[in-house]
């Protein structure tokens, strides 16, 4: 179950958000600016919205990876090694050659299931401790 919950995770991480926005705006972000597949260069190239849609799909596809994981009541380090491939699918997408994004969205989905309130800082002593030093 372990394997194919991996296996499962890195080809969710395989589904570029920012590809599939390129080619609803007919613009192949591949080869404009950074040439990369992630919602800076989305931005950049095509607008606010490109960013915004592919900021979503990015992230929502490291909640889906960590919901999953959890809803199958996998162990933690199980789905934190899914949230790692989820991200490394992103990263290293074999369908385009191992090309991808760079995760910083997908990171921020898998930060967001994995622990909210470490990801707000919505602890006062640790927001406290921060401030202090």
């Amino acid at each position: 179950m372990i394997g194919l919950y991996w296996l499962l995770s890195y080809l969710i991480g395989n589904i570029l958000t920012a590809y599939f926005v390129g080619k609803i705006y007919g613009v192949n972000l591949q080869e404009e600016r950074s040439k990369n597949l992630g919602a800076r260069n989305a931005g950049s190239v095509i607008g606010k919205t490109a960013f915004i849609l592919t900021l979503l799909g990015d992230s929502l596809k490291g909640v889906l990876v960590v919901g999953l994981g959890r809803m199958w009541q996998l162990d933690e380090w199980v789905v934190i090694g899914g949230a790692a491939w989820v991200i490394i699918g992103h990263l290293f997408p074999m369908w385009l050659k191992l090309n991808g994004g760079k995760g910083v969205a997908t990171f921020i989905g898998v930060g967001l299931a994995l622990s909210p309130s470490l990801f707000f800082m919505d602890d006062p002593w640790y927001c406290t401790y921060i401030c202090i030093y």
